[in-house]
């Protein structure tokens, strides 16, 4: 027996429950395929690249600081913000005092930051000074960039001396020198 004969005695209301009894498990499951090719088609379309990845440690910046100074080079950039993104990761603490009261957090910051170096997902840190002898010295930066003189450290009312580097094994070199020139 076909569709057509087995419903041409009901009507419109028992037309649709008969399919809705018979036919639940396929509509369900084509209504979670087509969210789900809708999902990944919204993902493709708004994904952002990243047009450089950056990072503050033992430095404490706001977000509006954070803004200032990217936003910029992103507007500079084709495309501009609707195209790119800068990646920030804040509050990254490097210390190698294992006695601190902040060792735990300390350390798993390290891994942290290791890992993004690693992975080449980090282009430039902005740190201290002690900081940045320590990254040279460990052979992640090959020379830090003093900030003290450009209008980004007065703007933002830091006290202590602060450094730019370009992480030693950045795939995007000449963009993170672009950036900082941007800085200066």
């Amino acid at each position: 027996m076909t569709f057509r004969q087995a419903t041409a005695h009901l009507n419109r209301r028992e037309k649709a429950g008969y399919i809705w009894d018979y036919y639940k498990l396929p509509i369900f499951a084509a209504v979670i395929a087509i969210c789900i090719v809708l999902s990944f088609l919204v993902h493709a379309l708004t994904k952002k690249d990243t047009a450089l990845s950056i990072a503050f440690i033992n430095i404490s910046m706001s977000a509006d600081s954070i803004n200032a100074l990217t936003s910029p080079y992103i507007k500079s950039l084709p495309g501009g913000a609707k195209k790119y993104e800068i990646p920030v990761q804040r509050f990254i603490l490097s210390s190698d005092a294992s006695d601190s009261d902040t060792y735990e957090y300390s350390y798993a910051s390290s891994v942290k930051l290791l890992a993004m170096i690693t992975a080449r997902d980090l282009d430039v840190v902005f740190m201290s000074s002690d900081c940045a002898e320590d990254f040279i010295k460990k052979g992640y930066i090959k020379e830090s960039i003093p900030l003290e003189d450009t209008d980004f450290f007065r703007k933002t009312g830091l006290s202590a001396p602060i450094c730019a580097g370009i992480i030693d094994n950045s795939e995007r070199k000449k963009q993170a020198e672009a950036f900082i020139k941007g800085i200066k």
